[in-house]
């Protein structure tokens, strides 16, 4: 029988740092993925990065991510930038 995938939410509540460690724990746990979304007062995408620096193996993604009212190029700007900073990309 195949093993369970399981991952972690996060959404509101943590500040950056806090997340961060979240993700640490969740992957020493052996948690296979880990999520955050809008709503904890920082660029999620900038937080993802900081995640996969400090993480090895755990994959990560945005479970909402709205898009910029002002330009959908910043979207993608931030996106890539954080995708650089990544191991591997993002979960999908």
């Amino acid at each position: 029988m195949a093993r369970p995938r399981i991952g972690v939410a996060v959404s509101g509540g943590l500040t950056a740092p806090e997340i961060v460690d979240c993700v640490r724990r969740a992957e020493d746990l052996g948690y296979e993925s880990a999520w955050v979304a809008e709503g904890h007062g920082g660029d999620q995408f900038a937080i993802l990065a900081a995640c996969a620096t400090a993480t090895t193996r755990i994959r990560l993604g945005t479970s909402i991510a709205g898009r910029s009212i002002a330009d959908c190029r910043i979207d993608r700007t931030r996106a890539v930038s954080s995708q650089h900073a990544a191991r591997a990309g993002f979960a999908a």
